[in-house]
């Protein structure tokens, strides 16, 4: 295979990690599969598949790069996963520019959409780093999330690529005898009218103004402790680790809050096991007045549980147990099958997954006038999943909230890349988001991905820094096609992809008449 070719394969994967690394450089996305759409047109499959792969390699282990401080073998076996996905998109687009050039416009994007999707469940799933989440700072286009989720910014991301590259590769090839050119680069106004479409709906919604002035506002406050993964769970320092966050929380009841959010497994102590502990945060709520959402551990004689805890002004306590836990993090897959598989993972004991989303309800105990407030917890990673948030919402929740910890990835991309997934479930479901991270990035997100409060120092830092922010919010129930319908455009673009792949078949799969 001639070296240019590895190189355009090159060039594609480092265009699709910058987003990644900073979203400031999220325009690298429009044209980093262009480089590689022109190596593979007319190629065969098995071309198509290795120049896939090189590009997909960049990408998978340049934008997952802080995996590795987690778990190294997991960063090498996780980024040859993920570079698969490109690879069979690649290898499928070079037999389609082959035998159908004038569909690849919209069956690349359909393709890529569809794989996207399936990445999103297959193997407990992982839609992390989607295409569109590199585009969470371009609010005008991001609002087609609540059409679409997230998948369609990718496809018109993928659309604007192919017409690109198409239009490059007729340019370049229809004064040379004997190349497979398109008959012509008809994706190019698909492409603008799509793209054009987008961006006018994305500023008629930021344009909009929210019908809030009718209800009180609930203050929201998340609290960022700011522990290191390395002291969090050291016995001797729990006290500290505890104290910490009492004294931001009265910090900020100080100052005026209803609701104070605790990140995942802030609580240093099995709450079941500590009745002092739970007495002392219970008489935190009833005095003053607020509620409290705090992230612990929990243990009963069912299993052993990633929890959330809300104390109201009453000194009642309930609970929510995560659902979707995270693969080798909190479990272990296979683990009967492969008894070695438990000496590679970071924990002694399984955790057991939740009975399923729950959602809190905050009524007769707010000093406020307005709509009932219904909170849906999504704990750790679950906010990167689509289906989850929607399902709380779906379930009566007006307010969603993130408690996570991701002091495991230092001060790399990676607490900003996992805040992109929260961004893009306020847009799709239409409500208010908040997020309270060990370290960062915590934050308040409006229902159009506006971020409208933030723990920082004052130099501006987000992460490894104490602090917590209060912003007023207006819980309501989120309206969306997106909320309504779901996933109706990714399963469109499945079907799309599936229609094209069988008018792609080799000869020799088509039977002979």
């Amino acid at each position: 295979m001639p070296r240019h070719l590895k190189i355009l394969a090159l060039l594609s994967g480092i265009l699709l990690t910058l987003p990644f690394l900073s979203y400031s450089l999220g325009p690298a996305a429009w044209v980093a599969l262009v480089p590689l759409l022109i190596a593979v047109w007319g190629r065969t499959f098995r071309q198509g598949l290795l120049l896939g792969l090189i590009a997909g390699a960049v990408w998978a282990y340049g934008s997952f790069y802080w995996l590795y401080l987690v778990t190294f073998p997991g960063y090498l076996v996780l980024g040859l996963y993920l570079a698969l996905y490109p690879a069979l998109w690649s290898a499928w687009t070079a037999q389609l520019s082959s035998r159908r050039p004038g569909w690849i416009w919209w069956a690349a994007p359909s393709a890529w959409t569809a794989l996207e999707y399936l990445r999103a469940y297959l193997l407990s799933g992982l839609p992390w780093n989607l295409l569109g989440a590199g585009q969470v700072a371009n609010l005008p286009l991001i609002q087609i999330a609540d059409l679409t989720g997230i998948y369609g910014v990718g496809f018109l991301l993928v659309l604007v690529n192919t017409a690109i590259a198409a239009a490059v590769v007729y340019l370049r090839d229809r004064s040379r005898p004997g190349r497979a050119v398109p008959a012509r680069p008809a994706g190019i106004i698909p492409a603008v009218v799509l793209l054009t479409a987008a961006l006018l709906y994305g500023g008629r919604i930021l344009r909009t103004e929210d019908q809030e002035s009718s209800a009180d506002p609930l203050e929201v406050t998340v609290i960022q402790g700011s522990i290191r993964q390395e002291d969090k769970w050291v016995p001797g320092l729990a006290p500290a680790h505890f104290r910490t966050h009492l004294e931001l929380s009265e910090r900020a009841l100080a100052a005026g809050s209803d609701l104070l959010i605790w990140p995942e497994s802030s609580l240093p102590y099995l709450l079941e096991e500590q009745p002092a502990v739970r007495e002392r945060l219970e008489e935190l709520a009833v005095r003053s007045g607020a509620h409290l959402l705090i992230g612990g551990d929990s243990r009963d004689e069912t299993g052993n549980y990633n929890s959330a805890f809300l104390l109201d002004p009453a000194g009642a306590v309930r609970r929510y147990d995560k659902v979707h836990l995270v693969p080798f993090g909190e479990f272990t897959p296979l683990k009967s099958v492969f008894p070695f598989l438990s000496q590679v993972v970071p924990f002694e004991e399984d955790f057991s997954p939740g009975p399923g989303y729950e959602v809190f309800s905050l009524t007769g105990h707010l000093p406020r006038e307005g709509p009932e407030v219904r909170i849906g917890v999504l704990i750790c990673y679950e906010d990167i999943f689509p289906a989850a948030a929607r399902e709380l919402v779906r379930g009566g929740a007006n307010l969603l909230v993130n408690i996570t910890n991701d002091a495991w990835f230092g001060r790399t991309p990676a607490p900003f890349q996992h805040a992109a997934g929260s961004v893009f479930r306020a847009v799709e479901n239409r409500v208010w988001l908040a997020r309270a991270a060990n370290t960062g990035y915590s934050s308040v997100i409006d229902p159009r991905g506006r971020i409208v409060g933030e723990v920082t120092d004052r130099s501006g830092r987000a992460l490894f820094v104490p602090g917590w922010t209060t912003v007023p919010v207006y819980p309501a129930r989120g309206r969306s096609f997106y909320r309504r319908y779901g996933d109706l455009f990714s399963w469109l673009c499945v079907g799309l992809a599936l229609l094209a792949a069988a008018g792609t078949l080799p000869p020799w799969f088509r039977r002979e008449s």
